[in-house]
């Protein structure tokens, strides 16, 4: 960068007034509780542009922040003619010029990776370092087990699509968790299946070599052939129980019903010329009835309004046409005429009723005979035919049944292998989509990645190699980070946030308590800094100038001197 960065307290914490260049490094060393902690608080409200510090959030408590009860005070970060200024107590950011960035919390180090809980640093690695799976992840994963058949690859309609693709689409609305639980409930749904057909409780070993009794282990079958097998042993069982079954009690039966054939069919004959005269007699009478001339009473037709004549009113498709007629028959001709009527009338239903009941004697005959012809052939066909011994026809039987549970076994053991198979298919889908699976691979190969990147700084700044695991905690020189002493885990804070300033573009670093290092240790982490060519404002105790390294002597950067909340510029010539 060519321009330089300022750095402008007033009135904050435990500093009045303090004016330092942070481009490069800067060294600022003070006896304790001289503000150095002050200073880089006030470094770090202005970087991430918020005026909470220590733990101060609310806008009322920001007075507490300002320097001796002062009335006012500001934090400001300067490149060239931008900055950023913090003022309180107001708590107002005020910004001048293009938004300035010199990184996150995380990656300036004004905030520790460890202090953040294990999800929140699985977040902040994923989102810095792309370390949650895609969909490519996906699609490689499916690559290397195409036997899985996790999804079709065509829709109902035939059309082809990427089951990966759509797999995704479920995992991006609802998360891996909920689509790997919705999997495994699937999964979990076939071995009830499996139990249901089986009638036993599931076990994977068991699943994979079950069958049904009177198959054993191995046995090959076929659904077909057993199908035939049971319809042919049905067949002949059938047979067999047709054969046993007609009895000395069925023959005499048949006998006597072949016996009656004749005098059936006589009475047959009979119903039929019964049947013929009825209807012939129900026709006669009907004739006679449509044959009464039954005269017109004119008495209730209305009158023409000239001749003063009845009047009859035809009405047909070619239109009405209006009829004059002679006066018709008295009363009495009238009674007559209808008397006649209804004596025609009741002999005609009666002629109807005996013909109904001839035809149903008819039918009846001619049902005994279809049963007595029946019975005469059935006879024809046992004449020859030898019963069946019981010992046969439990055979038959036997076989009937033995084939029926050969069926029923093949079914169920089809049924039950079909079942195995497609739960044995969703197992590798279930293991890649569980936390253990896809992701931690992903997580495991782009956190090694992390890793090297780790390495490199730690080789570069003379520190002991340390490693993030897969469970978000950090291993330093063979120890987890909850075991490690004041300096191991100001080493493993400060390299965790050089590489996720690094990831981020942080062009800024704030470094506290450099002296918790020995003196021979600290040049690694300086070189390191400049290698790096990050900006850096690093606070020591040192009980004089002359105590703190030379950056300087060194000309890799400038040396302050705090005390009594001020800034001067320290020209300490030791190294």
């Amino acid at each position: 960068m060519t321009e330089s960065i300022i750095l402008r307290v007033r009135n904050f914490l435990g500093i009045s007034e303090a004016d330092v260049d942070l481009t490069g490094i800067a060294l600022v060393s003070g006896i304790n509780e001289a503000g150095k902690s002050s200073l880089l608080e006030a470094a770090a409200s202005a970087a991430v542009g918020s005026p909470a510090a220590r733990g101060v959030k609310t806008k009322k408590a920001l007075t507490t922040l300002l320097h001796n009860d002062a009335a006012a005070g500001s934090v400001t970060l300067e490149i060239g003619a931008r900055h950023r200024r913090v003022i309180y107590p107001t708590g107002e950011v005020e910004d001048r010029g293009a938004p300035l960035y010199f990184g996150s919390a995380l990656g300036m180090n004004a905030k520790r990776f460890m202090g953040l809980t294990a999800d929140e640093r699985s977040g902040e690695l994923q989102r810095r370092f792309a370390m949650a799976a895609t969909i490519d992840d996906l699609r490689a994963w499916a690559k290397t087990a195409p036997e899985v058949g996790m999804l079709p690859t065509t829709d109902a309609h035939g059309k082809p699509y990427d089951p990966c693709e759509i797999l995704w689409k479920r995992i991006d609305v609802s998360d891996w968790d909920a689509v790997h639980r919705s999997v495994a409930e699937n999964a979990t749904k076939l071995k009830g299946r499996w139990e249901g057909v089986t009638g036993q409780r599931w076990g994977t070993l068991k699943a994979a070599g079950w069958c049904r009794a009177p198959l054993l282990p191995g046995d090959t079958f076929n659904l077909e052939l057993a199908t035939a097998a049971k319809e042919d042993a049905d067949d002949r069982l059938k047979q067999a129980l047709v054969a046993h079954g007609v009895s000395d009690a069925e023959r005499a039966r048949l006998q006597s019903l072949a016996d009656g054939l004749a005098d059936a069919e006589g009475v047959l004959a009979e119903a039929k010329k019964a049947t013929g005269v009825a209807q012939t007699a129900a026709e006669i009478k009907l004739r006679e009835k449509n044959d009464l001339n039954t005269p017109v009473d004119t008495r209730s037709l209305p009158q023409c309004p000239h001749c003063k004549k009845p009047m009859r009113v035809i009405s047909d498709e070619k239109g009405t046409t209006y009829h004059a007629v002679e006066h018709g028959p008295n009363k009495a001709e009238m009674d007559v005429t209808a008397r006649k009527a209804m004596v025609l009338d009741k002999d005609f239903r009666d002629a109807q009723k005996i013909s109904g009941d001839s035809a149903r004697i008819e039918a009846q005959a001619a049902a005994f005979v279809a049963t007595a012809r029946d019975a005469f052939q059935r006879l024809a066909q046992l004449s020859d035919q030898p019963g069946l011994s019981d010992s046969a026809l439990s055979m038959a039987k036997t076989a009937a049944a033995d084939a029926e549970t050969y069926l029923e076994a093949v079914k169920a053991t089809a049924t039950a292998q079909a079942i195995t198979a497609e739960w044995n298919k969703m197992q590798p889908l279930i293991e890649a989509l569980s936390p253990s699976g896809i992701r931690q691979e992903v997580m495991e190969r782009r956190l090694g990645e992390v890793n090297k990147k780790l390495t490199d700084l730690c080789t570069r700044a003379n520190i002991r190699e340390m490693e993030i695991t897969t469970e978000m905690n950090v291993i330093f020189h063979g120890h987890p980070y909850e075991l490690l002493s004041e300096s191991g885990r100001w080493r493993v804070d400060l390299m965790l946030a050089l590489v996720m300033g690094q990831q981020e573009g942080a062009i800024l670093v704030l470094i506290d308590r450099l002296d918790i290092l020995h003196q021979k240790a600290r040049p690694g982490v300086l070189l390191l800094l400049r290698d790096l060519k990050l900006n850096a404002l690093i606070g020591m105790t040192a009980k004089d100038p002359e105590a703190a390294p030379s950056l300087e002597k060194a000309k890799i950067g400038r040396n302050y001197w705090i005390a009594d909340g001020k800034i001067t510029k320290a020209e300490a010539p030791n190294g």
